[in-house]
């Protein structure tokens, strides 16, 4: 019998990263790229002493797929905590504002911040603070991460904060988008029959060392970089285009 080949269209870090599990699994593989260097959206550029992320510039560290992709290729050593970002702003009825300080997932985790935050109504934040009065779900299937939202938090924390800022990170519209792939560890709070808020406010009393971001010193091109140098010769093919 013929083992099989796959074809992998694509040398973004999905391509790149589906390419790596084949080759663990000894599976022949050809990633296509159209572009003449492998990567996508990740690339990194070097400015004398500064290094410069075109495109994403760190991952979750709970993200445990990300780490465990590191240990494999063996650059985890090579991880640096990054410092958390300082603010982000959602454009509302034509004004700025800012997201609440202390949150996770775009939920707030410190009640002072989320109370003079201007981001939500009075309402919205009723509709927040009720969360653990809110049953939890029953079943096994999936959900989508908006609805999630929605269920937990609230039509109007959905809208404002969860899909300008986890739909941005993930570039997508959260009703298409998996809650166990986008955020398992809310979803895992769940299904343990806890309140959403509260097991994140117990979490953030606990911060991790190095902060929630990890990233490399010569920029995020490290990890395709390192997938592309040590995925077979020939595997990963530069400038051809699919007609």
């Amino acid at each position: 019998m013929t083992p099989p080949r796959v074809l992998v269209l694509g040398g973004g870090i999905a391509g790149l990263a589906a390419a790596w599990e084949c080759h663990r699994r000894g599976v022949p593989t050809v990633v296509l790229e159209a572009q003449p260097r492998a990567g996508g959206l990740i690339r990194t550029d070097i400015a004398g002493p500064y290094v410069l992320d075109a495109g994403p510039d760190a991952f979750l560290v709970t993200k445990p797929g990300a780490i465990g992709l590191c240990r494999e290729l063996g650059i985890d050593s090579q991880l640096i905590g990054m410092k958390t970002p300082r603010g982000a702003y959602v454009l509302r009825d034509d004004e700025l504002h800012a997201l609440p300080e202390g949150g996770a997932f775009g939920i707030a985790t410190r009640l002072g911040p989320f109370l003079r935050s201007t981001l939500l109504s009075t309402g919205g934040k009723c509709r927040v603070a009720v969360e653990p009065l809110v049953p939890c779900r029953r079943g096994t299937t999936d959900e989508s991460a908006g609805s999630f939202f929605r269920r937990r938090f609230g039509v109007e924390a959905a809208s404002w904060i969860a899909q300008p800022l986890l739909g941005g990170i993930h570039a997508g519209d959260l009703d298409r988008l998996s809650a166990s792939s986008v955020f398992p560890q809310l979803v895992d709070l769940e299904r343990r029959g806890r309140s959403v808020l509260l097991g994140l406010r117990r979490h953030a009393a606990r911060p991790s060392a190095g902060g929630a971001f990890r990233s490399f010193p010569s920029g995020m091109a490290t990890l395709t970089g390192a997938m592309v140098a040590q995925l077979p010769p020939g595997t990963v093919r530069l400038g051809t285009l699919i007609t």
